[in-house]
């Protein structure tokens, strides 16, 4: 499910007019943003707030086109998830996506971006499994040589019982410190 527009805006208007400090809202954190028929629109409203907005894509529906109507529209930032660099691999891992086609979208919304704004900031983000552990060091090679930030983070089975749980973790009110920006971003999603 996805949260249509109407809906939206009154959320957006309520968040924007409730919580003064709101700095970011990032619509739709789970699934593929693009999918949504509405997400450009959703983008104008949250920056005519004057809130920065953005949100992570696999960017295989990232079209030139899509790319100008969001930078259109406003958008801060764009955060990408690709974890590899091998065309078959990634045919396998995104159930015969197009790498080649990926990484263009990538690269003509960085292009887009530039043409409307004096600043490029994006994230790439990489997630380590077996399949592709020996790629890091090229990876962030490639994707830091066009002016992209690279993220890592360790592949984690969420139906796996054996991972290791905060209840683990020793911390308390003693170490534990507030978060200094509960208050300044948003997820925004249907729930």
């Amino acid at each position: 499910d996805v949260m249509d527009f109407d809906k939206c805006k009154i959320v957006v208007n309520k968040l924007s007019k409730d919580f003064k400090d709101l700095q970011t809202i990032y619509p739709c954190i789970s699934g593929e943003p693009l999918l949504h028929p509405d997400m450009v629109k959703i983008v104008d409203l949250i920056r005519s707030k004057g809130i920065h907005c953005g949100f992570t894509t696999n960017a295989s529906m990232l079209s030139r086109q899509k790319s100008r109507e969001l930078v259109k529209a406003g958008i801060t930032s764009l955060a990408f998830s690709l974890d590899t660099t091998d065309k078959k691999k990634y045919e396998y891992l995104q159930y015969g996506g197009d790498l080649k086609t990926v990484e263009k979208n990538i690269l003509d919304f960085k292009n887009e971006f530039l043409k409307h704004n004096n600043y490029f900031s994006a994230t790439i983000n990489f997630v380590v499994s077996e399949e592709n552990e020996n790629e890091k060091d090229i990876f962030l090679k490639k994707w830091k040589d066009h002016g992209f930030n690279v993220s890592f983070s360790n592949y984690c089975n969420i139906f796996d019982r054996n991972r290791p749980y905060k209840e683990e973790i020793e911390w308390g009110p003693q170490t534990r410190q507030p978060c200094w920006a509960l208050w300044q971003a948003m997820y925004l999603n249907e729930e």
